[in-house]
């Protein structure tokens, strides 16, 4: 706790003092938040509560963020012009309690993705292929792959089918191409990506791992959101330069 409040300070001083610009410029990293589920009961991986999610969003529009599907951001990474305040809003897993985000984001008119585990689609607490596509219909949020098993992908028994083959899945439900994935507890390795690469997606989503500091689109790095964040520890989660004081992990 104490060190993230003295990165905080960090960055106020670096912001305001001589170099700014420089540091604006090389430093930021566009925030992109990671949620996975909204039942607070719920146990083996990180929640949010209903309350905290609808905060989050307030906290958004009030303060005139600019939420952008994944897609939309990642054309202008490649473009190299990212406009300050562009965040985008990411789920994974493929939750059932997803749906009460669903209903939050529509009443903002904010787009996210989700990105699910396809072999639990429409098992019990997760998401069924008509939720599915009733959410893309009805909603700006967006279904992107999480794989077939959330097996760690180097580690997986066919690394291939679960990378092409959950996509295809996801197309046969959907109708249409899926072109994002994220990848299981952000584990991934250069062959990881190049199979990504190959079988179409657009981008890949991680967690804060990474071969170096710099964004790469088929290993963005994501924030992941807790209960706990409001306030200034909000704002700074949201800055663009959370990124520079947080230790990124290896990705395999």
């Amino acid at each position: 706790m104490r060190k993230r409040w003295l990165g905080i300070a960090l960055v106020i001083v670096l912001l305001g003092g001589v170099g700014a610009g420089w540091l604006l410029r090389i430093a930021y990293y566009p925030p992109i938040l990671m949620y996975h589920s909204l039942d607070p009961e719920r146990t083996g991986t990180p929640t949010v509560s209903e309350e905290t999610f609808a905060r989050h969003l307030r906290y958004l529009k009030e303060h005139d963020y600019r939420v952008v599907p994944v897609e939309e951001l990642v054309a202008e990474i490649k473009k190299g012009h990212i406009p300050r305040r562009t965040v985008a809003i990411t789920f994974d897993d493929g939750y059932e309690d997803n749906l009460k985000a669903v209903r939050l984001l529509k009443e903002y008119d904010f787009p996210a993705t989700i990105f699910v585990i396809v072999g639990r689609i429409g098992e019990e607490g997760y998401l069924s292929p008509e939720d599915l596509r009733q959410i893309e219909t009805h909603t700006k949020v967006r279904i992107g792959s999480h794989t077939i098993h959330h097996y760690v992908l180097y580690e997986a028994p066919d690394p291939e089918l679960e990378i092409r083959g959950s996509k295809a899945r996801l197309e046969e439900i959907l109708g249409h191409e899926v072109r994002t994935i994220s990848y299981p507890v952000g584990g991934f390795n250069r062959e990881i990506m190049r199979l990504v690469k190959e079988a179409g997606y657009c981008c890949a989503f991680t967690t804060n791992r990474g071969y170096s500091r710099r964004i790469d689109i088929y290993a963005l790095r994501r924030i992941k959101m807790k209960d706990s964040d409001k306030g200034l520890g909000l704002w700074f989660k949201l800055s663009g330069y959370y990124d520079l004081f947080r230790r990124i992990r290896s990705p395999e």
